[in-house]
């Protein structure tokens, strides 16, 4: 059997295939409506589709288009830097798989139960302050709890993801795309709601079944899952064990769990995106270190531990 490329490669032959099409494919655009001035307006004009000049990328420009794109990203890349450092606190506490242990062992033959909530809760955020990227603080999270459940690593990141990306593209109350569209397009903001809320039950309902589906098959038959053997070699959380859940670890989950609900309020009320919300985590690492009693280079080691781990997330 014949190994999979790994994804560095799959990634570069997309940007060399892109690079190419740019030669081949000639591109089109619309132009923007006018006012009464004559001045542009947001609006474009839909019977003027037409071809424009191509501007193929020759080699270099493809290799410097990588930097660049990473730049441009350079806040969601350090952003899920600092989640995951503070998350391995959070960890290194035993505080997590305590957790973990506590929620498997009293939702054992519920886990449909389970993985229906948290599909619904994710798309709430997803439809209404547009949770979307601020959801990859749950990975860490839920990937752990997925596994002791008896599914796959992929069914924590579905969890995470799919869930709000539901919710997002069926928006019904979502600000940052409905009211900015309808605004533009001079519409009422969240008219057309009965019609929207129909087909964010539908999507949320197709994502769960999705999930849920794929999260079956795995349970049935593990090895069917692309994620088998990497999953086997992560560190499990033994459900059996008869570890204390000790006070330092129970106040490092409320401190997570202070952290989500600052971190809901902050952004629907104060429209906090990838900066704030970095350093909410951020405060959310030291603070717990200095609670559980790690001292300041221990909680440096501990804050960065994960970091090329992250890194590979991010590809």
């Amino acid at each position: 059997m014949k190994k999979f490329p790994h994804v560095y490669v799959i990634l570069f032959l997309l940007i060399v295939i892109s690079a190419i099409l740019t030669w081949v494919i000639t591109p089109n655009a619309y132009d923007y409506q006018v006012d009464a001035e004559g001045n542009p307006t947001k609006l474009i004009n839909p019977d003027s589709y037409h071809p424009v000049d191509r501007n193929g990328f020759d080699p270099w420009k493809m290799i410097q288009a990588i930097p660049k794109g990473m730049g441009e990203v350079a806040s969601i890349i350090f952003f899920i830097f600092i989640v995951g450092g503070s998350f391995n606190m959070i960890q290194a506490t035993g505080a997590v798989d305590a957790g973990i242990r506590t929620t498997a062992n009293a939702l054992k033959g519920k886990e449909v139960a389970l993985l229906f909530v948290i599909v619904v809760l994710f798309s709430i955020g997803g439809t209404t302050f547009g949770m979307a990227e601020e959801a990859l603080v749950f990975i860490p999270m839920l990937v752990p709890l997925a596994i002791a459940l008896g599914y796959d690593s992929l069914i924590g990141l579905a969890l995470a993801l799919v869930g709000p990306c539901a919710g997002f593209s069926a928006a019904f109350m979502n600000p940052f795309t409905l009211a900015v569209a309808q605004g533009i397009v001079g519409l009422p903001i969240f008219s057309g709601l009965e019609y929207r809320v129909v087909i964010y039950v539908i999507t949320t309902l197709v994502a769960f079944v999705f999930i849920y589906w794929y999260a079956r098959r795995v349970k049935k038959n593990p090895q069917i899952s692309i994620m088998y053997e990497a999953d086997q070699k992560r560190e499990k959380v033994d459900l059996t064990a008869k570890t204390p859940f000790t006070l330092r670890q129970k106040i490092a989950l409320i401190l997570m769990a202070l952290t989500f609900v600052l971190l809901i309020w902050g952004v629907t009320q104060y429209g906090w995106y990838i900066d704030e919300i970095a350093a909410l985590f951020l405060s959310m690492g030291i603070v717990c270190g200095l609670i559980v009693g790690f001292g300041r280079a221990s909680s440096l080691r501990h804050l960065w531990k994960e970091q090329q781990v992250w890194w590979s997330v991010l590809w």
